[in-house]
């Protein structure tokens, strides 16, 4: 309650909480539904490496009209020599299949999945100054920037990850709003438009994440300090990948 005075303020910014504790599809269409809630996933024949996407790219310039065309989509990066890589595909199946069900979508719609087989197309990937450290690994394409996913394969830390640079600003609208989102203690549940039915928890994660920041900035004028909003943003987007900071 001590906060609402600071409402007053004309613009500042506030540490509020650490605590410390290209090629074909394949010939037949992939059954998503086998993803839903497999664990413990193993290869299979009909889901190999690179199976599941929207966009298969081979060359430079079908990049460049996927960024043209897409002003997001999420990337997989695979290695079609590379074994143990069709284990990433079944992060990508959930993801699909949960647009598919319209569970999660942006602006209205589902994200295009993209996906380069970088045995094949190394020297492109250098071109175009992707960031690799190996495979398979996950970026998502936003506003001509590629952001990179480094937390495994976990559905619900990979969504967070895409709301979080989809929408970097929480946008709290009431005491009790301010007081759930400082609680540090427990984990904040998201109600950007990127979760069309319901926030998906990541539950047992939480807890073992030792600090948890968040951050809120009071505004008392919009138009006034758009500027300042937005250099907020998207210092916010660029630090999207921090599982620790809100």
């Amino acid at each position: 309650k001590a906060l609402l005075p600071v409402l007053s303020a004309l613009f500042s910014l506030l540490l509020v909480g650490v605590h410390c504790e290209n090629k074909e599809s394949a010939d037949k269409p992939i059954d998503l539904t086998q993803f839903e809630n497999e664990e413990g996933f193993k290869c299979k024949q009909d889901v190999p490496t690179l199976t599941i996407g929207d966009i298969f790219v081979a060359d430079n310039h079908t990049l460049e009209q996927v960024q043209r065309e897409h002003p997001v989509f999420i990337l997989g990066m695979s290695d079609s020599e590379c074994v143990e890589c069709c284990k990433g595909e079944i992060i990508l199946a959930q993801v699909k299949r949960l647009f598919e069900m319209g569970e999660i979508e942006y602006q209205g719609k589902a994200i295009p999945i993209v996906r380069i087989d970088l045995d094949k197309h190394y020297h492109m990937v250098q071109e175009t100054g992707i960031e690799v450290e190996g495979v398979p690994r996950l970026y998502l394409y936003l506003e001509g920037s590629y952001y990179v996913f480094y937390e495994g394969d976990n559905l619900n830390l990979f969504l967070l990850f895409l709301n979080k640079h989809l929408y970097p600003l929480a946008e709290l609208k009431n005491e009790k709003q301010i007081e759930a989102f400082i609680h540090a203690k427990v984990e904040w549940v998201e109600s950007t438009p990127f979760y069309k039915v319901k926030y998906r928890s990541i539950q047992t994660l939480f807890p073992q994440i030792k600090k948890i920041v968040r951050v809120v900035a009071f505004v008392s004028d919009r138009k006034k300090y758009s500027k300042q909003i937005e250099n907020f943003r998207n210092v916010s987007r660029e630090l999207g990948i921090r599982t620790d900071l809100r």
